[in-house]
């Protein structure tokens, strides 16, 4: 039936209006049916040719469609970038993160759009849900990353903007006593993420004290298995070791509850939390509390295995049967390695003072070598350009 309305609609699509238009892309978004000539071709060339008169909560919608499906328009996204930037001051601070979201959840960069957000949210962030505020902030903080136009010309996007990014978040952070009494562990993951992603911890210290206190405030027990990895990553990456009690308490907790449940976790849960204890210097007593034995088996894959292993190397923790198993099974896991995860295989196995196999090291080998020769031809480029620049 859907697929019958779907095909009805290219040759009716063009009648439709603005808001018909919108609420029929997302109908068909929120039922994950991702019909490829309607989002292909006709509600693109739809909003090519009537763009101009898309209001701020149809271009929320139609942009959230795609996002929502995961299909990166670019001719959608162009055609509704400048009339997105005219609607800006009609927009709630739903909208605004709405739209925020999904440009940065299919990484469209449009610079002077969220320059034009940031300025409206000074006014508006008092109004935020939290969910606004978590989307908001996981938007701009993949500001932070190197452009992601997608052209080599895009004028609209290019580069990052560190002053804005911290600035917003700076902003949104600022709403959370009013959120608190409203906050979950979901939200939570998100933002930690956030602020991670964009290194503002390191402009704002003080911002450590002030994450850790939620999760001791929520109980780590609110906390699926999953997000805990998640929370584990993201505060290791952000982890200070001047940091005071409250960051102590925050790792204390923590750890107990991992090690409370270490038999609900998948193997990616385990691994998140091992190379996160070990990166914040904890024990070998932590990481064995993790009960990561339960995880060796025939279906470890190679990049958790790398991960395993460089939370032992980290705490110096030598486990036997982890190397027995990565020993035998090398040669079966290596095919689906990449060349990074290959090198971390590598060097973990060399810390944790087990041989490196023959296969591991071809790889590590060939990936070095290609590596040097592409530097090589670089510099060698790099030198004759500048060679015909001075001539």
């Amino acid at each position: 039936l859907l697929r019958a309305i779907a095909t009805a609609l290219r040759t009716k699509f063009a009648k439709c209006t603005t808001v018909d238009a919108a609420l029929i892309a997302n109908a068909f978004a929120r039922l994950l049916l991702v019909e490829r000539t309607l989002f292909g071709q006709v509600i693109p060339l739809y909003v090519s040719a009537k763009g101009n008169r898309f209001k701020a909560k149809d271009i929320a919608r139609l942009l959230n469609s795609y996002a929502k499906v995961q299909l990166r328009s670019t001719v959608v996204f162009d055609a509704l970038a400048e009339r997105c930037i005219e609607q800006v001051e009609y927009m709630d601070c739903h909208a605004v993160s709405v739209i925020a979201n999904a440009h940065a959840r299919l990484l469209v960069s449009n610079m002077a759009l969220f320059s034009k957000l940031a300025k409206h949210l000074t006014g508006c962030a008092q109004t935020c849900t939290l969910q606004a505020v978590s989307n908001l902030l996981n938007a701009y903080s993949k500001l932070q990353g190197p452009s992601h136009g997608h052209d080599g010309g895009d004028t609209k996007g290019g580069g990052f903007d560190a002053g804005l990014t911290g600035g917003i978040i700076e902003c949104l952070l600022a709403e959370l006593p009013r959120l608190q009494h409203d906050m979950n562990a979901h939200s939570l993951c998100i933002m930690v993420h956030a602020v991670a992603r964009a290194k503002y911890h390191l402009r704002r210290p003080d911002v450590l004290d002030q994450l850790s206190k939620v999760p001791l405030h929520l109980g780590f027990d609110s906390f699926s298995a999953g997000q805990l990895g998640m929370l584990a990553v993201a505060f290791a990456e952000m982890y200070n070791k001047a940091g005071g009690n409250t960051q102590q308490d925050f790792w204390r907790a923590l750890t107990e509850e991992t090690a409370k449940r270490a038999s609900e976790f998948e193997v990616a849960d385990a691994s998140n939390c091992a190379v996160a204890f070990a990166c914040v210097r904890m024990d070998a007593g932590t990481i064995s509390a993790l009960k990561l034995g339960q995880h060796y088996t025939d279906e470890l894959s190679v990049a958790a295995a790398a991960a395993l292993a460089t939370a032992h190397a980290l705490t110096r923790f030598w486990d036997g049967s982890l190397l027995q198993l990565l020993t035998t099974k090398m040669k079966d896991m290596l095919w689906e390695a990449t060349d990074v995860v290959a090198c971390r295989l590598a060097l973990a196995l060399w810390l944790m003072g087990g041989t490196v196999p023959h296969e591991l090291r071809k790889a590590v080998t060939g990936y070095v070598l290609r590596t040097g020769s592409n530097l090589s031809r670089h510099g060698n480029s790099g030198g004759s350009d500048g060679a015909a620049g001075r001539r």
